[in-house]
């Protein structure tokens, strides 16, 4: 069997022909969701009372609010020290500060179709650090796969100790612990890939590629390394899933209490159905079926709706936000690397 040659370089930007992203397509595209999305929550308002929908929001004080945003964000800080970790582990030396913004920026393009607009981050390595897409390709995966099996892990223990969805939460665990084994076979894709080639004996590049960043995979299949990824994934979604119960408690006062094995649950199987549906960050899958699940435990419909418009500002909108504050500098400071790594 005969291997793909060598690679080169990799030329362009994975986020455009032209290799750069396009921010401004980017941004119509996020002030468009965003309509939809407004418009959506209100349509949800409506049906459940538009008075008693805005009764429950003004529930919400500033300073919960604030709590809020500072849960969200200690989630996004122990995504990128995963990130981090697994980027050094890859053999990524970016300095902290620096990464961190390349790391936040990508949050800029969540809101694409599988989120596959978040390779800007190693659009961003590349131009920064002359680190090719083939070597910082991995680093998108372990994101992927960590969290999914974070979040199935976490749902399967909040429905254990809740008593509800068990079932549901079992399949789901099953599925990315399969994908998970997996993972720690990078020879096993490696094989299929020069199958692939011996058939084809076309695109020898692009096979060359795919075989160097199966490998850089492997890095990543270190127990210890991999270890620390899950459990950082493991504390970000922990976080979240504990302030969308922290939001249920106040907006669900004077009724039947629901314990944080309740909240927890119901984020993370949404945050699952939102992954499953592959829309532009969950959206549409992870409202209908965090709304659903909540009316299905006997909170009324208004605050049902409050908790999920709210919850989904503070960890996928703020997000969005946070990423496109940061994207300027970000795409400023790969201009002068690349500029840099030109003259060298």
């Amino acid at each position: 069997m005969t291997a793909p040659p060598a690679d080169k370089p990799a030329t362009g930007a994975a986020t455009g022909s032209n290799g750069m992203p396009d921010r401004r397509r980017a941004e119509r595209w996020v002030i468009l969701l965003a309509a939809g999305f407004v418009a959506a929550m209100l349509a949800f308002g409506a049906v459940s009372g538009g008075r008693a929908l805005l009764d429950s929001l003004a529930r919400v004080s500033p300073g919960l609010f604030l709590l809020l945003l500072a849960m969200a964000f200690a989630s996004f800080t122990f995504r990128f020290l995963r990130w981090h970790l697994c980027g050094r582990a890859l053999g990524v030396e970016v300095p902290l500060l620096r990464h961190a913004g390349i790391f936040l920026a990508g949050f800029s393009m969540t809101l694409t179709p599988g989120r596959i607009g978040e390779v800007l981050r190693l659009y961003l390595l590349r131009r920064t650090g002359g680190y090719r897409y083939e070597k910082t390709a991995p680093l998108l995966f372990i994101d992927r796969l960590s969290d999914v099996v974070a979040v199935a892990m976490i749902g399967a223990g909040a429905a254990l100790a809740f008593g509800r969805y068990e079932l549901l939460s079992a399949v789901v665990l099953a599925g990315a612990i399969a994908a998970n084994l997996v993972f720690f076979k990078p020879g096993w894709f490696i094989f299929f890939a020069n199958l692939g080639y011996a058939a084809l004996r076309r695109a020898p590049r692009l096979f060359a590629r795919i075989r160097v960043a199966l490998r850089q995979m492997g890095l990543l299949a270190d127990r210890r390394v991999y270890a620390a990824a899950l459990a950082l994934s493991l504390a970000s979604w922990l976080t979240e899933g504990y302030a969308f119960h922290l939001l249920l408690q106040r907006l669900t006062e004077g009724q039947p209490e629901l314990p944080a094995a309740a909240g927890i649950l119901v984020f993370s199987l949404a945050t699952l159905a939102g992954v499953v549906t592959m829309l532009p960050g969950g959206l549409g899958g992870a409202e209908l079926s965090m709304l659903g699940m909540l009316v299905a435990l006997g909170v009324a419909n208004a605050p049902a709706v409050a908790a999920t418009a709210v919850i989904r500002v503070v960890t996928l909108w703020f997000a969005v936000l946070c990423g496109f504050a940061v994207l300027p500098l970000a795409l400023r400071q790969a201009a002068a690397g690349q500029r840099g790594i030109a003259t060298q």
